[in-house]
């Protein structure tokens, strides 16, 4: 029997707690690129018969934040950005083969699983102006 798993993970916050006043324009932006990979081989043999067994499992789950919090207060006399850029890659492969002289079987399980969280915002309680431009926010998932 042969087993392999792996798992990629991980945070990233890009965010502004503060005082910002009379700002050009403002961007706050968080770009990630997670992938796993896995693969499994198994083999096996007997005289009377054989079995193999193979399980494969790969997971990529990045979480990612850009905001702007609670507390801030911010002013800019042109836009204000706040964005996120995710692109997620998640493989998983696996075969077996059995030989034998008289029966032989064999099961293969692939699972691959992606679960990423993007997250922009500009929080509760937040002040943010701009004279001359925007406010933007929003995220993006590329698989």
């Amino acid at each position: 029997m042969i087993t392999s798993s792996v798992t990629a993970g991980g945070a990233i916050s890009s965010h502004f707690d503060g005082v910002l006043q009379a700002a050009d324009s403002v961007t706050i932006h968080a770009d990630v690129d997670a992938s796993t990979a896995v693969r499994g081989r198994a083999g096996g043999g007997g005289v009377g018969g054989a079995l193999n067994s193979t399980s494969i499992s790969a997971t990529t789950a990045p979480q990612v934040q850009s905001y702007i919090g609670g507390s801030a207060h911010m002013t800019a006399s042109g836009d204000i950005n706040v964005t996120a850029q995710v692109a997620s890659h998640v493989d998983a492969t696996g075969s077996a083969m059995g030989f034998s002289f008289g029966a032989s079987a064999g099961a293969v399980n692939i699972t691959a699983t992606m679960n990423t969280g993007v997250e922009c915002a500009i929080r509760g309680g937040a002040r943010v102006g701009s004279t001359g431009g925007g406010r933007a926010g929003g995220g993006g998932q590329d698989y």
